[in-house]
């Protein structure tokens, strides 16, 4: 809103204005409730997610992988218990959600030509975060401005079929559906009651995707079944508060165990 981006000044603005300053944490904004989670980028910058009435939607500007390697290798978590890395927090902050939409200005090979530290992401990379969080939709945002409408295109047809391909290779189920984003693009989601409640974490899945959310959530150490839940998370303690949270909306009983003697105690 400088003066030097913006041709309005804040004192010509006809409405009274209030700024909050945000940092890392969630706040509740009209029935929606917001988390917001740092972005790695060349200066301050978040990454939001809205959650209402059963839908999630998460905006990722401005994004460099933490570690540059993934960039052009390509993002794949680890279970072998190994402490979790700043990428997979990053993933951690937008798990199941119905949409993403991810900061992909560069493919892997114009990342290697000279874009490291530039703060953002390649599409390799965004394809592979969206398939391993399990999300629904994934929107290509933050294009190159030097990228023509055919290129936009050809680099979304690349990313369905990489996203296909890993698929397969890991017996995925499902693959989220990917598109770019574009100037009058609307997004409609139906309701709440379309989607599956159980005594089971919701992330928005149709009853015919509810077997890959137990296994997305199996896999990372959260065992779902009876009335009890049993979190041994490697992990901030942000998430595991975030998603004790949500599991307890289902009416479960959710214990965080930070290691195996505060398990064996629960």
């Amino acid at each position: 809103m400088k003066h030097d981006y913006f041709p309005v000044t804040i004192k010509q603005l006809g409405a009274k204005v209030t700024y909050h300053d945000l940092v890392e944490g969630s706040f509740q904004l009209e029935g929606v409730r917001v988390k917001t989670r740092y972005l790695n980028h060349t200066v301050l910058t978040l990454g939001y997610k809205l959650e209402s009435g059963g839908i999630s939607i998460a905006y990722i500007t401005d994004h460099e992988p933490f570690n540059h390697r993934l960039a052009v290798e390509g993002y794949e978590r680890s279970y072998d218990g190994s402490t979790n890395s700043e990428d997979d927090r990053h993933v951690d902050f937008f798990i199941g959600v119905n949409l993403l939409i991810h900061d992909c200005q560069y493919t892997a090979q114009e990342y290697g030509q000279g874009k490291t530290g530039w703060g953002h992401s390649t599409v390799e990379y965004v394809v592979d975060v969206a398939l391993a969080a399990s999300v629904k939709q994934l929107a290509l945002f933050h294009h190159d401005p030097n990228r023509t409408d055919d290129q936009v295109d050809e680099i979304v047809r690349y990313a369905q079929e990489r996203a296909t391909d890993i698929a397969k290779r890991k017996g995925l189920s499902t693959v989220p559906e990917i598109w770019a984003t574009a100037e009058g693009t609307n997004v409609t989601f139906g309701e709440r009651a379309n989607f599956v409640r159980k005594n089971s974490v919701d992330i928005g899945m149709h009853p015919s995707e509810d077997l890959l959310a137990k296994q997305f959530f199996q896999r990372r150490g959260v065992k779902i079944e009876g009335k009890i839940v049993l979190l041994g998370l490697e992990c901030n303690t942000r998430f595991a508060s975030d998603l004790k949270e949500d599991l307890e909306k289902d009416k479960l009983t959710v214990k965080v165990c930070e290691d195996v003697d505060s398990i064996l105690e629960a």
